[in-house]
């Protein structure tokens, strides 16, 4: 019965951590007013810029 718990803490220790490896982490930005919507994927560059600023 101890064997048995241990084996099957291990394999769901297991499933859970490779899960969370093989998930993709995305930011999606949508808007109200538009069935648009962008997607950010881990590694992209994103710059944010002040309304009315010309740099």
């Amino acid at each position: 019965m101890n064997l048995f718990l241990k084996i099957l803490l291990f394999f769901v220790s297991f499933v859970l951590v490779a899960t969370s490896l093989l998930s993709q982490k995305v930011l999606i930005l949508e808007k109200r007013s538009s069935l648009k919507s962008r997607r950010y994927y881990q590694g992209d560059e994103i710059t944010f810029r002040k309304m009315g600023d010309k740099t």
